[in-house]
């Protein structure tokens, strides 16, 4: 029998009793602590009776008594767990994010799943590590609130999280022509983009949409008021069923658009190309295969299968849906 946990702790992690991961990892970790005749926290010790208890079973098994492993004494020195160890905390210091937290296996998990997390674990100072940026201030602020009941974040952090707040009420981010009244505004703009279109009449006739859609100004729905004229003027890339081919068509010939360039997936489907063809040369409308090297703008039609990583030279992208129903034979 064992006269120690520390003894019998040594034993648990020898690979003799089944553990999961989760717990396995655990049972390692203040094994190197006791090897290396550091000190355990009081919580930890409870956690590892509670192992005991959950491995009862299997110890039993083995011949051993889970009610006197439970009284054994530790060797290793223990001490009250401090409020940073129990407690997940945020912090900056110098040009780093810093993340302290207590085990939490699903946190761990799911933060290494984050797209684009520059966290690195440092091993001595028991902390994620990840360059100061306004992306890993939001990671770390966001996700330890959702993983633990119990955080503080530094005074740093706070004020930048203050200064933050100031910006939750604002609506516009990008360029967007607004209606006020009976005016029209572009607000968000910059300098660039008021050089640009400071010619530009302000209204809502579908032309005007258009014309603005082109230099990325998106269109508020105080303008377009659930209008599906004004809504497909005024956005870039659009969606639409064959079904709708005429209804596509006449809203083109009212935005006097003279080409369409139809991208791959809708050159195959030699049906499909057909129909498009047609319709659009009935109405005085030049139809081109696409390519990245057309030297004249137009109007991109694609099926949901084309993806470019670039659309340049053209005014706008129409993808072209296809509820037909399929004829078996």
């Amino acid at each position: 029998m064992f006269a120690t946990k520390d003894q019998f702790l040594f034993e648990f992690v020898k690979g003799a009793i089944h553990l999961s991961k989760k717990d396995y990892s655990f049972l390692y970790n203040i094994s190197l602590l006791v090897k290396d005749k550091k000190f355990l926290t009081a919580n930890q010790t409870k956690l590892f009776d509670k192992l005991i208890l959950k491995y009862q079973k299997q110890i039993k098994k083995y011949g051993y008594d889970s009610a006197i492993l439970l009284h054994l004494p530790w060797n290793t020195q223990v001490v009250e767990s401090k409020i940073e160890y129990l407690q997940a905390k945020v912090s900056i210091f110098g040009n780093n994010i810093i993340i302290k937290s207590p085990f939490n296996s699903q946190f761990i998990t799911n933060f290494k799943k984050i797209y684009l997390q520059q966290f690195t674990w440092d091993k001595n100072q028991k902390q994620y590590v990840a360059p100061f940026s306004t992306y890993n201030l939001k990671i770390s602020t966001q996700i330890i609130p959702k993983y633990f009941d119990n955080y503080v974040f530094s005074d740093e952090v706070h004020r930048l999280l203050e200064t933050v707040t100031t910006y939750e009420s604002i609506k516009f981010w990008n360029p967007t022509l607004i209606k006020v009244g009976d005016s029209f505004y572009i607000i968000a703009v910059n300098e660039y983009l008021y050089n640009a279109i400071k010619d530009i009449t302000l209204n809502d006739d579908p032309k005007t949409l258009f014309l603005l859609s082109q230099y990325g100004v998106e269109i508020d729905q105080t303008v377009t008021q659930q209008n599906q004229k004004l809504l497909f003027a005024g956005n870039f890339m659009n969606t639409i069923d064959i079904e709708y081919i005429e209804t596509l068509v006449t809203m083109l010939k009212e935005l006097n658009i003279e080409t369409v360039f139809t991208a791959r997936d809708i050159i195959h489907n030699k049906q499909i190309s057909n129909e498009i063809k047609l319709a659009f040369l009935e109405k005085g409308i030049n139809c081109k295969p696409f390519n990245h090297e057309n030297k004249h703008r137009g109007i991109l039609l694609k099926g949901t299968s084309f993806h470019s990583g670039s659309f340049q030279g053209v005014d706008k992208v129409i993808t072209i849906t296809n509820s037909r129903p399929i004829k078996i034979r």
